[in-house]
């Protein structure tokens, strides 16, 4: 589909037809001009929390935390159960050393998804950071004992890290 002819046709488009041309320019690695149509599609679209996400994704890989954040709390606020964004939001809490705030999003993850391996694991480094020892290695062990495919050999290293 090209979205850009139907944008030319129809310029007053749904924002439908700017997020999937913005998505397919984010494939392309066109950064700037995916960021432009989720910006345009959230000027549409004002409680767009997947455009608020995938932006929040750009401003990441862009460095912009402090946007980022601010686009995942919309995102956040509008589907409040929005795996993605509450993923998203709880890495960049975990790089910027913010790890109150990455646990508290890692607490959610995991009630909506106990399978959440990335997040058991993620929450076991800042414990084992934390000094809080028996808490981590439950969370290693729990990933280990359910054989998490793509997860375990890591849960198995950090666990031996933290003896």
């Amino acid at each position: 589909i090209d979205f850009s002819k139907i944008i030319e046709i129809e310029p007053q488009s749904p924002p439908a037809v700017f997020f999937e041309r913005a998505k397919a320019y984010f494939n392309l690695q066109k950064i700037e001009a995916s960021l432009q149509d989720f910006s345009q599609t959230i000027k549409l679209n004002p409680a767009s929390a997947i455009a608020y996400q995938n932006r929040a994704r750009i401003y990441y890989l862009q460095k912009k935390n402090d946007l980022a954040l601010a686009d995942l709390k919309l995102a956040i606020q509008y589907k409040p159960n929005y795996e993605d964004a509450l993923d998203l939001r709880s890495h960049i809490y975990w790089e910027t050393q913010q790890y109150a705030l990455m646990l508290n999003d890692i607490d959610i993850l995991l009630k909506m998804n106990p399978y959440n391996w990335s997040a058991f694991l993620k929450r076991g480094i800042v414990l084992v950071q934390q000094n809080q020892m028996e808490a981590a290695l439950k969370d290693f062990n729990r990933v280990i004992e359910k054989k998490a495919e793509g997860y375990e050999a890591e849960a198995y290293l950090q666990r031996g890290k933290a003896y």
